[in-house]
């Protein structure tokens, strides 16, 4: 993505409202990286990411023209906000949370070692790891650490109990330790 001023973003967001097609291509071009990464923290299969982004940019440009543009900040946030529901209506489609208690220890067991092995992983092999977990732990992984929602939260998004969501997150947590661990391994 080509860096662009707050005001060239206003005149975008300005003109892709008005139905204008050049700056809805411009907005995709601009922003469909950023929408498409998003995504594919989410969603492991291709097909669904290319589903999610185009999903995204049918509500984007559907509801363009009651943002409020409030500088580009504003602006990926709200596509950001978009990519992440979009993706979600995916995962929720074939995706089937284990009800689990939750389990304190579990937590201790997930947190016994604090090792700085995840600085030794770059962000594109972290990426590729974070996939390879189960889809309902790499959701709600995406939902607590990078979107920072609590699991009361991630609990009502994702219609399961609190408990479920703390459980799929300290898998999440020990299987992506187990797979940096793996690939570190194999990479010395």
């Amino acid at each position: 993505m080509r860096d662009i001023s707050d005001e060239e973003a206003r005149k975008l967001t300005e003109g892709a409202a008005r139905g204008n097609r050049a700056s809805m291509q411009e907005l995709y071009g601009l922003f469909g990286g950023l929408v498409g990464g998003v995504c594919h923290r989410y969603l492991s299969d291709p097909d669904d990411v290319c589903d999610a982004v185009q999903n995204t940019f049918v509500a984007v440009l559907s509801s363009i023209s009651r943002f409020e543009f409030n500088g580009l900040a504003s602006l990926k946030s709200w596509l950001r906000r978009i990519a992440v529901n979009e993706s979600l209506k995916i995962v929720s489609q074939h995706t089937r949370f284990e009800q689990l208690d939750d389990n304190p220890q579990a937590e201790t067991l997930a947190d016994e070692h604090h090792d700085n092995d995840i600085d030794n992983i770059d962000p594109e092999t972290l990426l590729a790891l974070i996939n390879r977990l189960p889809e309902g732990c790499r959701t709600v992984l995406n939902l607590y650490v990078f979107e920072g929602k609590s699991h009361r939260e991630i609990a009502k998004i994702l219609n399961i109990s609190e408990g479920t969501s703390a459980s799929q997150y300290l898998r999440a947590k020990a299987r992506l330790r187990a797979l940096i661990l793996e690939h570190l391994n194999q990479s010395a």
